[in-house]
C-alpha cells in the first residue's frame, strides 16, 4: 500500500507561503493599527497669543530706539496673556506670571 505521507508533505509546502503571506498582511496590519492608536503624536494646539507675541517683537524692531511707541502693543499682548491663562485656570487665581512676559521684553 503506497504512502500517503509524501503528498500531505508536499501539499503543506505548497500552502506554507500563502499562509505566510497572509499572516504578514495581518501582522502588518496589527501594527499600524496599534501606530495608529498608541503612539502617533497628539495634534499640537495653536500657541495662544502668536499674533500678538509676534506684534511686539516687530514693534521693538522697528522702534529699537524708541521701545516705548511699542506700549500699545505690549498692552495687547499681556491682555491676551491673562485671557488665554484666565481660560486655561478656570479654577485657579486669575493672575499672569512674570515668566510670560518676558518672552515679549526688549533685550
Amino acid at each position: 500500500m503506497p504512502s500517503v505521507l509524501p503528498f500531505k508533505k508536499a501539499r503543506v509546502l505548497e500552502t506554507l507561503p500563502k499562509q505566510e503571506e497572509v499572516m504578514v498582511r495581518e501582522v502588518t496590519q496589527r501594527a499600524k493599527d496599534l501606530y495608529d492608536k498608541e503612539l502617533k503624536l497628539p495634534t499640537q494646539k495653536p500657541l495662544p497669543c502668536l499674533m500678538e507675541k509676534n506684534a511686539c517683537f516687530e514693534c521693538y524692531k522697528e522702534n529699537d530706539k524708541n521701545p516705548l511707541k511699542c506700549a500699545d502693543a505690549v498692552k495687547n499682548y499681556k491682555d491676551c496673556i491673562r485671557r488665554a491663562s484666565s481660560a486655561a485656570n478656570d479654577n485657579k487665581p486669575k493672575t499672569v506670571s512674570s515668566h510670560a512676559w518676558g518672552y515679549c521684553g526688549h533685550h
